[in-house]
């Protein structure tokens, strides 16, 4: 597995792949990394045409190699060595995990993940349509910052691994390019809205509630500027300052004296934000 930061440019790998065998054997060959933004495969094989793949979420579903949420390949490797050169560019943090299978294990592979992510996702979806209904009842906004928080956590997790782009926008290769640190920043800040109103800050800490309002706003200009200008290195380097630095705050202010009572008790009387 290789691993490189944001922006780090384009990389080239390169394999030796041997089938001892005196028969081609199919094998798919994938990076299990949904975010990735381009993904060339190149297998050379003596006695045989070059043959070429893409893949990466730069590409609309309908245009890669294979339609599929992550970079793969089909390729039979013929007896004796092919080599397996791989083009990697993106300017998300650059995770590349290769591996070879059979298209059986593939597929039971895929089946695996789509259980594990239906069933998270369900359950987060549950949580989110509850918290609106909740808000839509009793009119308290934290149930409604809640639903943003949950609702958010899929949105932003769907964009980065693919699966919303398989399902809903397929061609929305722009938009894919920036819902992954926009949805990023959502759920952050919606869950910092969730934790201020929650702990009533506005009310027991007022300078310090608005001082949390203005890290919003300032981060979600910086976001502005960056879409503006076209930046989506330095956008993506801002969200990943954001998503620690907002959960060290919501930290702080569930154990800080002035709110740790209230955070024990549970629900207080809701307050404004």
């Amino acid at each position: 597995m290789l691993i490189r930061g944001i922006n780090s440019g384009a990389i080239w790998l390169v394999a030796n792949v041997l089938n001892p065998t005196d028969d081609p054997i199919l094998r798919r060959v994938s990076v299990r990394t949904g975010w990735l933004e381009q993904v060339d495969f190149f297998f050379i094989a003596e006695g045989r045409l070059p043959q070429h793949f893409i893949g990466g979420d730069r590409i609309p579903l309908n245009q890669r190699s294979l339609a599929k949420r992550i970079p793969s390949a089909d390729y039979p490797f013929p007896p004796g060595e092919t080599r397996l050169l791989l083009r990697i560019e993106t300017a998300d943090p650059m995770v590349v995990p290769l591996y070879f299978s059979s298209i059986a294990a593939n597929h039971s592979r895929e089946q695996s993940e789509a259980v594990f992510y239906s069933f998270i996702y369900g359950v987060m979806l549950a949580l989110s349509a509850c918290s609106l209904m909740l808000f839509v009842g009793l009119r308290q906004r934290r149930y409604l910052f809640y639903s943003l928080y949950t609702g958010s956590f899929v949105a932003m997790t769907a964009s980065y691994n693919g699966i919303g782009m398989t399902l809903l926008w397929p061609e929305a290769v722009g938009w894919q390019q920036w819902a992954t640190p926009l949805l990023m920043l959502c759920f952050a800040s919606s869950g910092l809205a969730f934790a201020t109103n929650f702990l009533s800050t506005k009310r027991r800490q007022p300078r310090l509630h608005k001082a949390l309002q203005a890290i919003i706003v300032v981060y979600f200009a910086l976001f502005a500027a960056c879409f503006a200008l076209g930046e989506q290195g330095l956008a993506l380097s801002l969200v990943f300052l954001v998503v620690p630095l907002f959960s060290l705050l919501m930290l702080y202010l569930t154990s800080s004296p002035p709110f740790a009572e209230c955070s024990r008790r549970g629900f207080p009387k809701e307050g404004a934000t």
